[in-house]
């Protein structure tokens, strides 16, 4: 059987942004569970810090010795109708594969990863991490746990965001094949929509690979090959409108699967992490406004949403109010590379010129960058900036560069 960790990985996992309310019973606060006393949520925190600061570096040896990989699989498996034995004989084959390969941080390890807080998620505790790949966007992980001690926890599920559900929860689907092979009685007892998805798993694999590979109008192909109750599942779903919105002329088909989705998971978190990059990108202002909203209420507060907003009034024809976001962001968060490029683009746009001449010195002083009037002279935004006598005072005294 194929590795299910794998192919989520690859599909799913690092899903970055591309209706929710708050849900029954999850609070939205940033304050911890009053379940734990202070040393045990001290020592939580410094546990988050210090994961995160290792999986950012590219190891995962300290989640590796905190999660309980077994506990993990059963839950996996949970639930399903079949012989003890043959559970057996499939978790011990489930977890030889989980050790072999990478992992389940495969990957985004050395990716910016930051611990936000211990948060509750579905009425349980979690450690709330987020990342933001390299590559552009950004998800949230939400780790269950135990505290065994104040020296140690056990982590057991996670929650990722942008797919809006346990881990565990969507390898199900992805292990009922296995299952089957070990004990075909199971496929007489299993209907609907997982009897469709162990006989059409090579075509969600294929979907799945499809979409990580860019090849969007063959997923979709692929898709509409799927049976009707299996095009209804949230994991499809998702697949589906990541494709949709990399495809040109599909607008109107995907608003129409985002509406659907929204019918079919009113309390889902998934749908506005999923689709604030598009109203983002097309200057759909207010709504992109409200879906970070609506994630801030689902993680209960991130400043990296400021940046999101920034964005969405930048692209939203909002220079002006972009640039106030962005100064206030950088006067916290001043070494944010990616809000510094939002703070000269946005400065260039509204044409704060004083703006744009601090962001290109920070960026020059901390990361490596060199502006000079021969290269900015080639980007038309920079034109009314080279004007300028804040560009006179930030170019003094450097020698042109040859051409």
């Amino acid at each position: 059987m194929k590795n299910p960790i794998r192919i989520l990985l690859l599909v799913l996992l690092l899903a970055p942004l591309s209706a929710a309310g708050q849900p029954a019973g999850t609070a939205a606060g940033t304050s911890p569970p009053s379940s734990f006393d202070t040393a045990e949520i001290a020592f939580l925190e410094q546990f988050g810090r210090e994961m995160a600061a290792e999986i950012a570096a590219g190891s995962s040896a300290l989640f590796d010795a905190a999660f309980d990989l077994e506990r993990f699989a059963r839950r996996v498996v949970e639930g399903i109708d079949i012989p003890t034995e043959t559970r057996e004989g499939f978790l011990e084959g489930m977890l030889r594969g989980m050790r072999r390969s990478a992992g389940l941080l495969a990957g985004f390890l050395g990716q910016p990863y930051e611990f936000l807080r211990i948060h509750p998620w579905e009425g349980t505790p979690t450690l709330l991490f987020r990342l933001r790949p390299s590559d552009g966007g950004f998800n949230y992980h939400a780790y269950r746990f135990e505290l065994v001690s104040t020296r140690e926890v056990t982590l057991y599920d996670l929650h990722v965001l942008a797919v809006g559900e346990p881990l565990s929860r969507t390898l199900r689907r992805l292990a009922l094949p296995g299952l089957v092979q070990q004990d075909r009685s199971l496929l007489d007892r299993l209907l609907g929509r997982e009897r469709s998805f162990v006989d059409n798993m090579n075509k969600f694999r294929d979907m799945g690979h499809k979409v990580q590979a860019g090849e969007y109008e063959a997923a979709l192909r692929v898709h509409l090959e799927l049976p009707r109750d299996m095009r209804e599942d949230k994991t499809v779903r998702l697949l589906e409108m990541n494709a949709l919105v990399q495809v040109g002329g599909a607008e109107e088909r995907y608003l129409e699967a985002i509406q659907q989705y929204r019918e079919a998971f009113p309390d889902d978190p998934a749908l506005p992490m999923i689709v604030l990059d598009y109203h983002i990108v097309t200057g759909d202002y207010d709504v992109a406004m409200g879906l970070i909203e609506e994630i801030e209420g689902w993680v209960g507060g991130d400043p990296y949403l400021d940046v999101m907003r920034v964005s969405a009034a930048f692209l939203g024809g909002r220079a002006a109010e972009a640039v106030q976001r962005v100064v206030k962001y950088l006067a916290r968060y001043p070494d944010d590379e990616e809000a510094r490029w939002f703070q000269v683009s946005a400065a260039l746009s509204a044409k704060d010129h004083a703006v744009v001449r601090e962001g290109l010195e920070y960026l020059e002083a901390h990361f490596e960058y060199v502006f000079t009037e021969e290269s900015m002279g080639g980007a038309p935004e920079y034109a009314d900036f080279l004007q300028s006598e804040e560009a006179r005072r930030f170019l003094a005294g450097r020698e042109p560069v040859e051409p």
